[in-house]
């Protein structure tokens, strides 16, 4: 038999925002499992073609895998479920209309330190899996639920997206709230949740009165047909000692006008800008952004994503980034005194400073305190196989080990655009071991110290925002020319796997 068949349903908001989303049209059975009119797909909720104003966002944006790891590793395997059915049925929200509404009757607003955003529309979801998570002779788990909220915000600088409060923008918070009714039971030892962003940036219409764009649209005329447009994007490293009002400097080759001018190297340790390959790469492990504890090596801090705008011709300003899409999971420890949006989750700060505790605590990322022991993975690839999007292709496109999707095949070159896509990943542990240091500044005789954190809580608080701005504002915003800090662009090596200051 059939499955269902599907409608899609479009929102626009008064502010500005427009997208779709896909529900079930009918009565059926999907995989042996019963759904009803206005439920959601297999798959999980998912908005397409996302547009603020006019400007393209974003062509598709999803989780799809939920990963659950087990504490007791001989008796489980870890567990890959998909939203939706058969994994999960839907189950009722009460506190507003059902299945889920575009103008929600309780309004909701952004998680914690967001909450200040202005909520202009929201869509939600709440799923309850068919099975416990874990179970055999000896016994079961509980069943985990999970639900999907998707909140759009207005258009506007305040409160502020970045420090310097230049930057106008709307957010968008794809959010993942994870519930396990018992996390004492001992089964499970961390929860992982995987998104696939396509993201999808034109030029910047308003950009030297349309010059450059004119030039884009006569090389490229079958890309204004199809509404298709090659995308770069950059991965940065904060600095944590210099504050965004101390880095105005006078750059006669930047900015010939000699106003204040925010010098991208005084604000970042390390940015590939824009990317000269795919990568993986890690911001966060476990709370830290120390990923390797001989080498000292730190992950990178946020991802900016903006349409391609012609060979040789001026790309996003970094910082500033006014036509872009941005996505940090972590500010520097300077940035964090502008706001508590820029502020890091971790609860347990003062005591890993004051034990002088192995990693990057100072400064921490933007997290719930509930699910504070985070791991944060990221990929940039080119929209092609095996990363290309299917109706039932979800469970291959997340691995148990989230590099392994990327690393087994052959790295690109996308330093000139391409259809990019991107994979952010975000995994939530029980404890986390760490070195208690007894002998000073130095990392040698120590004591191990155990640090407990949950599962249950909100994943990717922080969400995304996306500023449609020409690149006017020169004495607010920095280098607009390619930038490669630590390694220079000499020292990117081709492969899947960078970090900042790769050896």
């Amino acid at each position: 038999m059939a499955e269902p068949k599907i409608k899609s349903y479009k929102n626009a908001t008064t502010g500005g925002w427009e997208y779709t989303y896909d529900l079930y049209d009918e009565k059926g059975d999907v995989d042996k499992r019963r759904v009803d009119k206005g439920w959601v797909p297999k798959g999980g909720l998912a908005i397409k073609n996302v547009y603020h104003n006019g400007y393209s966002f974003a062509k598709d944006i999803r989780v799809v895998s939920i990963w659950v790891f087990p504490k007791n590793t001989e008796r489980f395997e870890p567990k890959q479920l998909v939203l939706g059915p058969p994994d999960f049925i839907q189950i009722p929200i009460n506190e507003h209309s059902q299945p889920f509404s575009p103008n929600v009757q309780k309004p909701l607003t952004a998680p914690l330190n967001f909450s200040s955003f202005n909520t202009e529309s929201a869509l939600e979801v709440r799923w309850v899996s068919k099975e416990p998570i874990f179970s055999d002779k000896k016994g079961k788990s509980r069943h985990i639920v999970i639900t999907q909220t998707y909140i759009f915000t207005d258009y506007n600088n305040e409160p502020r997206h970045e420090p310097s409060g230049v930057l106008t923008a709307a957010r968008l918070f794809p959010i993942t709230t994870v519930f396990y009714g018992n996390e004492e039971d001992g089964y499970i030892a961390s929860v992982r949740v995987d998104y696939r962003l396509h993201l999808n940036l034109d030029g910047t219409l308003k950009y030297k009165a349309n010059e450059v764009f004119s030039k884009l649209i006569k090389d490229n005329i079958n890309l204004i047909k199809l509404k298709n447009y090659p995308n770069q994007a950059g991965v940065f490293k904060d600095k944590e000692s210099s504050a965004y009002v101390n880095a105005i400097t006078i750059d006669p080759v930047n900015n010939p006008s000699g106003k204040p001018f925010i010098d991208a190297t005084n604000i970042f340790e390390a940015i590939e800008k824009p990317l000269l390959y795919e990568i993986y790469s890690n911001g966060v492990i476990k709370g830290s952004t120390l990923l390797d504890d001989q080498d000292k090596q730190e992950g990178w801090d946020n991802i900016h994503w903006w349409g391609y705008r012609g060979k040789a011709q001026p790309i996003i300003s970094a910082p500033g980034a006014t036509h872009a899409a941005h996505l940090h999971w972590r500010w520097g420890s300077s940035a964090q005194t502008f706001g508590k949006q820029f502020k890091t989750g971790n609860p347990n700060l003062n005591e890993l400073i004051k034990m002088n505790a192995k990693g990057n605590f100072i400064g921490g990322p933007l997290v719930d305190p509930k699910v504070w022991i985070q791991t944060v993975r990221f990929a940039v690839s080119i929209n092609k196989d095996p990363f290309i999007l299917n109706d039932n292709n979800f469970k291959e496109l997340s691995f148990e080990n989230f590099e392994d999707l990327f690393i087994k095949n052959n790295i690109e070159s996308i330093e000139n655009g391409s259809d990019l896509i991107m994979f952010y990943s975000i995994e939530a542990y029980k404890e986390k071991k760490i070195q208690k240091n007894t002998e000073g500044p130095k990392y040698s005789i120590t004591d191990e110290h155990k640090l407990l954190s949950g599962i249950s809580g909100t994943y990717f608080i922080q969400g995304l925002f996306f500023g449609h701005e020409a690149e006017k504002k020169i004495a607010e915003a920095g280098s607009t020319k390619p930038e490669y800090v630590n390694p220079s662009k000499k020292g990117v090596k081709k492969i899947w796997y960078r970090v900042p200051k790769q050896k």
